[in-house]
């Protein structure tokens, strides 16, 4: 117990220690552009939980096997993202860091998507020499969905606490006893950097933000586990359940880069059509908008976790799946309808 209690308290501190060394060295969000805060907001949330997580992993008395590869990634992508948020690196560069990432995942680590399920109902997936490459778009996939999820108070933060709080749930109950351990420090970590970040209160701004080094941070983690519990004879879950305990920014990134596509844009142009968009369009505040999203997203996991504990075959659940993402793109591709509809239901003026 030590440990969690070392990991929040530690993230807190360092959280707290970090906020005038940001705004010293310019390593803070101004409002320009798209971004509507207010203020400059120190970009050391990501730092801070990091800092704080491998502080904790320390005092633990046994560690996994695994640990120090992936303590090696990820420094290697906070220091990026640190770059990333004083300077802004190009795209292409910030892929190649994290494919460096999903390289030390798969070749130190093992950790590699071999088995898809059984998403046809024709039997396992395998995927033999694709499953190095294929994992590794997962990890730039979920490190870039988080990111991309980024947009308002908390939201990153809320949906990762989920995500990470059922994989948490899903390796406890496969009696996954040191996979669980690492999992509870990422969620005893996320819940200080949210107490300064969310906006529990109407009135009160966010004190941090988790910056690209806090997004590629804990987006690695879940890539991570995403993999490492969905794998092996002594898997967790089966892959397809991931889809729908990270579902909200999976849903929202596939959605998102289909329209720009559609559109001659960029995949990777930064704009304000996401989900969280609609509602603010609509009217509705941060606070009302991150909690509907986060319960959504609590909701979906719920299924995922349900579909595996009674059983449900792959294939339903991928089907289920891909059915909600049609839908979801959808909506998206009307923002006007669903923005005039949730005006309707509890919007305001926009």
């Amino acid at each position: 117990m030590h440990s969690y209690l070392l990991a929040f308290v530690s993230t807190f501190i360092f959280l707290w220690f970090l906020i005038p060394f940001s705004h010293h060295i310019g390593l803070v969000d101004k409002p320009e552009g798209r971004k509507q805060h207010k203020g400059s907001v120190p970009l050391i949330g990501g730092v801070a939980m990091f800092l704080g997580f491998t502080l904790a992993v320390l005092t633990l008395s046994a560690l996994p096997d695994d640990i120090r590869s992936f303590l090696f990634a990820s420094i290697v992508l906070v220091i990026i993202g640190v770059l990333d948020d004083r300077h802004e690196i190009s795209v292409r560069s910030k892929f190649l860091v994290q494919l460096f990432a999903a390289l030390v995942m798969t070749s130190t680590a093992g950790h590699v998507i071999y088995n898809m399920g059984d998403l046809f109902g024709e039997g396992d997936i395998m995927l033999g020499g694709w499953g190095i490459p294929f994992t590794a778009f997962i990890v730039i996939g979920v490190t870039n969905a988080l990111n991309m999820s980024d947009g308002i108070d908390g939201l990153a933060g809320g949906v990762s606490l989920i995500s990470f709080a059922s994989m948490f749930y899903l390796a406890v109950d496969a009696n996954r006893i040191a996979d669980s351990q690492i999992l509870l420090l990422f969620i005893s970590i996320l819940i200080p950097f949210l107490l300064l970040n969310a906006p529990f209160s109407g009135k009160r701004p966010a004190t941090v933000f988790m910056g690209d080094a806090g997004s590629m941070f804990l987006g690695f983690g879940l890539a991570w586990y995403i993999t490492s519990l969905s794998q092996g004879e002594a898997a967790a879950m089966s892959p397809v359940i991931a889809l729908w305990i990270f579902a909200i920014p999976l849903l929202d990134t596939v959605s998102i880069m289909i329209r720009r596509m559609t559109k001659g844009q960029s995949p990777f142009c930064p704009d304000r059509d996401h989900f969280h968009h609609i509602f603010q369009a609509a009217g509705y505040s941060n606070r009302k908008t991150l909690f509907i999203i986060v319960l959504a997203q609590t909701l979906l996991a719920a299924i995922g976790i349900i579909g595996h504990k009674t059983g449900t075959p792959d294939w339903i659940m991928f089907w289920g799946f891909f059915v909600l993402q049609v839908l979801f793109f959808w909506a998206l591709k009307r923002a006007w309808y669903v923005m005039r509809v949730l005006k309707q239901i509890g919007g305001g003026a926009a």
